[in-house]
């Protein structure tokens, strides 16, 4: 499992990427930090769930998360021509929404603990 700081550095990377083609027409080389503030979106591949938990794209477009912190945010721009069975949906929307809950498999693989009904085997 990566350190919250490993996902922190990628959506830092993520912004300071090169920026190329976009709709700014800045005129000079800039990155996406150099981009006015406009409404970012998480994307949801509706594709698949997970329990019922959305499937969102991954920062910087790596792979998959159902967890926020690990999702990317993208920009109008970045999205465009996306699959029609992604949905963009505004980061205030889905951050709004956002729960937390107890996942089953890290439990299983730490060590040994006592529970009231036995051993977690």
């Amino acid at each position: 499992m990566r350190s919250p700081d490993y996902y922190e550095k990628l959506r830092q990377a993520a912004l300071d990427k090169k920026c190329e083609g976009c709709q700014y027409n800045f005129k000079k080389e800039h990155t996406v930090r150099d981009h006015p503030t406009e409404q970012l979106y998480y994307v949801q591949d509706t594709r698949q769930m997970v329990g019922n938990c959305m499937l969102l794209w991954g920062i910087a477009n790596q792979g998959y998360t159902t967890e926020v912190d690990k999702a990317g945010l993208y920009t109008k721009a970045d999205i465009k021509g996306m699959r029609k069975t992604d949905i963009g949906w505004p980061k205030e929307v889905i951050e709004r929404n956002v729960t937390t809950h107890i996942r089953r498999d890290t439990m299983q693989q730490q060590e040994d603990v006592e529970t009231v009904e036995g051993r977690w085997a």
